[in-house]
């Protein structure tokens, strides 16, 4: 089995896959798991080193929040170049916010329970239903 030799470093935009951080290898089909804000990986296939960039740290917690939001981990995906109102409108379109309805009852009516911008959540005041937060690595 021979190898290339990468002389310079790829640089990735990391992406939410199954409730992980993730970034593809730009040399191979290969993809790493990362953790919050790693900033460089080496692939484990083909052994190239990069550089990874991330959305901003209160885009990538707001790309979390909304994406917890939904049941199965398998969903919990994100791409650069999706919005979070992106991500909303899926959690609508997949009733991802109809158990939420009797808590939006009890509130009252007027009240913002939940609003996002382009690159933040704005206002969040629905209960945490499941996990706080991503798998790391080796979790």
């Amino acid at each position: 089995m021979s190898f290339l030799i990468h002389t310079t470093r790829q640089t990735v935009a990391a992406r939410a896959y199954n409730s992980m951080w993730i970034v593809d290898c730009a040399y191979c089909s290969n993809a790493e798991q990362l953790q919050r804000f790693q900033s460089g990986f080496e692939c484990g296939y083909c052994y190239a080193a990069g550089d990874v960039v991330w959305p901003a740290e209160e885009t990538v917690h707001s790309i979390e929040r909304i994406l917890l939001m939904r049941p199965l981990p398998l969903n919990r995906n994100w791409s650069p170049g999706e919005t979070l109102a992106d991500l909303m409108r899926e959690n609508a379109e997949h009733g991802v916010f109809e158990p939420l309805k009797a808590f939006a009852e009890i509130t009252g009516p007027g009240v913002t329970l939940l609003n996002v911008g382009d690159d933040s959540i704005r206002v969040d005041r629905l209960p945490v239903t499941r996990q706080r937060e991503f798998k790391q690595v080796g979790s």
